[in-house]
């Protein structure tokens, strides 16, 4: 059981980004490593409680937040909200990782990416030290790099449909589409236009991510219609400094499905998450 701190920590521009620390339930235990986890677009990081809570149980200390726009950051509104990702990394991870390094200064820094939240950390300027990264379901938003079987389906929900409902009620109203949590105007329209390869280049533009060297573990379920080998090859192109390992998450014979969401399902406890957990602990 995992002792759990809720506060809010101050972007850089002054909103007030909702934060959640899971630390081990002993006051005893020494924290063997710190992770700051990054949610994927429209999830609110109630979604990644229970594992947080487990992985704080394995002696670590998880750092949840809600980007702005989104959950407990959402503000009183985010009709036309212009945030859009490149704000989620280079305001809110960013003031999210310098307060994590204060609050556990002796503790080696790691994170976890879930979806879009993998390329997150690349827009932060100057990142502190991250020893290791594992990114779940790794993705650009690139539309080129969605599984075949499902693309055509997927271009009319995300850059047909998506980009014009935003545009006539000002946000994306995710809710009613299927995610957890509606989209600031801001992150729908910048999804929406990554229909071409040089829609994804401009995340580099800056040489943000160039800045960030790690050692990187990739978890592919293997039925999952972003995270294919082209999204993860491109997720790995943005990160010229960093040391990737590609491990593809199997759905067992007759067993459930697992996608984009699924290895967040507390089924996988004994499963999929040992694998992170022994990445995040192990060394060299």
């Amino acid at each position: 059981m995992a002792r759990l701190t809720l506060g809010y920590v101050p972007s850089s521009d002054g909103v007030r980004i909702r934060v959640a620390y899971f630390d081990p339930f002993r006051r005893s235990v020494l924290t063997r490593a710190v992770v700051v986890l990054n949610a994927g677009a429209g999830i609110p990081k109630s979604f990644y409680s229970t594992f947080a809570a487990w992985l704080a149980d394995q002696g670590m200390s998880v750092v949840v937040y809600d980007y702005r726009g989104i959950g407990d950051s959402r503000g009183n509104s985010i009709r036309w909200l212009q945030a859009d990702i490149t704000d989620w990394g280079s305001k809110d991870c960013a003031a999210i990782l310098r307060a994590t390094q204060a609050r556990y200064p002796s503790v080696p820094l790691s994170l976890i990416g879930h979806s879009i939240g993998s390329i997150v950390p690349g827009f932060v300027k100057n990142p502190p030290k991250i020893e290791r990264m594992v990114l779940i379901s790794p993705h650009t938003g690139f539309l080129g790099d969605y599984a075949a079987r499902g693309r055509a389906g997927l271009f009319l929900r995300w850059h047909v449909m998506m980009p014009l409902v935003t545009h006539l009620v000002g946000y994306y109203p995710g809710r009613l589409f299927g995610l957890p949590e509606d989209l600031p105007y801001g992150v729908a329209v910048q999804w929406a236009r990554r229909r071409f390869r040089r829609d994804t280049r401009n995340d580099t533009k800056d040489a943000l991510f160039s800045h960030l060297e790690s050692k990187v573990l990739v978890i592919r379920p293997e039925d999952d219609p972003f995270a294919t080998i082209d999204a993860a090859t491109r997720v790995r192109s943005h990160f010229p400094n960093t040391y990737f390992w590609d491990y593809v998450l199997r759905v067992p014979a007759g067993g459930r499905a697992i996608g984009h969401f699924g290895f967040f399902n507390p089924r996988n406890r004994e499963s999929a998450w040992t694998i992170a957990r022994e990445w995040l602990l192990s060394e060299g």
